[in-house]
């Protein structure tokens, strides 16, 4: 796997990502908490929870890591008034969350660029928050990004993320691999760690107040969207996409792939083998002692500054 070929299955499976993601332009799984009703309430409340419990203002600035089309850097602009920093691997989506933004009246407060998540290129001690919404598995070394994202981050600054972690003792299991299998190749992911994958990686670059949350029970009532398409629609497009999807000989390839991982991982989380989960940690502020340590907190009580 290779930044040039997640960029290509981005810019082919793009009006797959768009007509799911709808006014919201959310390309991730929704939340369903037991207040939402709808599958749009869903991929806002994603947004909401990556950032719940900081304190966001227009003084902030938020760094958002596969910024898509621009659904969750415009989302929060508009609410918190901040500035926010959207990268994507794929240019041509970079004019389109341009084009989004300005159109929601926020293109003052947004700046999108063309960049890989691997080698950013922007200065150091600038961001209040950095977050990755499903896109921290597409890094090819997530020890070196974190680190990366250590470096960007202010004093007192935090990382957030929701994502995909393997469940710890069955990784090699006949039953995960081949889900993982199909979850990789569909959606050109490198590869996923496991929670205590992440959590090694982020103490080990320095940060603190490391802890995550299970968020799965809350992604699995999206598997009403795939039950309502049945199963022989299901089998046709992953199978034969050139028969159910249009575009490109490339898009079609890679939407029947995009097909059947959307089902692999949904089934994954169903029988346990994968996690939905947000991961939350901090950089260390300027006064905390240097022999600070990694910390747990229940997800009520923890509250990690913004600015």
């Amino acid at each position: 796997m290779n930044s040039r070929r997640i960029a290509a299955y981005y810019s082919a499976v793009a009006p797959r990502y768009d007509e799911y993601a709808g006014s919201a332009r959310g390309w991730h799984w929704g939340i369903w908490e037991s207040d939402v009703r709808t599958h749009r309430q869903s991929l806002i409340r994603s947004n909401e929870m990556l950032v719940r419990g900081l304190d966001i203002s227009g003084g902030s600035h938020v760094l958002d890591v596969g910024c898509g089309v621009g659904g969750f850097a415009i989302w929060a602009a508009k609410n918190f008034g901040c500035y926010v920093t959207g990268i994507t691997i794929c240019a041509e989506h970079v004019l389109l969350a341009r084009r989004h933004a300005k159109a929601a009246g926020v293109g003052h407060l947004c700046e999108f660029l063309a960049m890989d998540m691997d080698r950013l290129r922007l200065p150091g001690d600038r961001f209040h928050v950095v977050v990755n919404q499903e896109s921290f598995c597409y890094s090819l070394d997530k020890r070196g990004y974190l680190a990366s994202v250590f470096d960007l981050l202010a004093p007192g600054g935090a990382w957030r993320c929701i994502d995909t972690c393997l469940v710890a003792g069955r990784q090699s299991s006949v039953e995960v691999r081949g889900l993982r299998s199909a979850v990789y190749e569909g959606f050109q992911i490198p590869h996923f760690l496991s929670i205590e994958g992440v959590e090694r990686r982020l103490a080990s670059v320095g940060f603190v107040e490391v802890d995550t949350v299970d968020l799965t029970k809350s992604v699995l009532p999206n598997r009403r969207r795939f039950a309502a398409a049945g199963p022989l629609p299901v089998a046709l497009a992953s199978l034969f996409p050139q028969w159910c999807f249009s575009g490109t000989r490339a898009a079609r390839r890679y939407s029947g792939g995009h097909c059947r991982a959307a089902f692999s991982l949904v089934d994954g989380l169903d029988r346990g083998c994968f996690r939905h989960v947000l991961h939350r940690a901090c950089r260390p502020s300027a006064t905390a002692p240097s022999n600070t340590r990694p910390i747990r907190r229940q997800y009520e009580r923890t509250r990690c500054r913004g600015s």
